[in-house]
């Protein structure tokens, strides 16, 4: 099999793998949001089992280790998002690689 076939499987095979995960998320937050009862500010207690159960599952395909340092930083009251500040300028990095740098070796 030539090079690329096999790097264009490698990141088709990536990206099912990450649209699946999306897909996972999407259920258990529709049932969670649809368990919640907005007017009344009541949670049910199922769409909160679900909540931590995807919490505790582990590392994320698309978030990766971020995950555990997103939910550490929901969990902390001192660090609280501000919708209205200006997000963060980001570095430009030269020499940034990713997981499809190797394809082609």
């Amino acid at each position: 099999m030539r090079c690329f076939d096999r790097a264009l499987e490698d990141v088709a095979d990536d990206v099912s793998q990450k649209v699946g995960e999306m897909e996972r998320f999407m259920q258990v937050s529709d049932s969670f949001m649809s368990s919640l009862d907005l007017q009344n500010g009541v949670f049910e207690e199922e769409g909160l089992k679900m909540l931590e159960k995807w919490e505790q599952e582990g590392t994320s395909l698309l978030l990766g280790g971020e995950k555990s340092h997103l939910l550490e930083q929901a969990a902390n009251d001192d660090d609280v998002l501000d919708l209205d500040a200006a997000p963060p300028q980001r570095e430009k990095v030269s020499n940034r690689t990713n997981q499809y740098d190797t394809f082609f070796e």
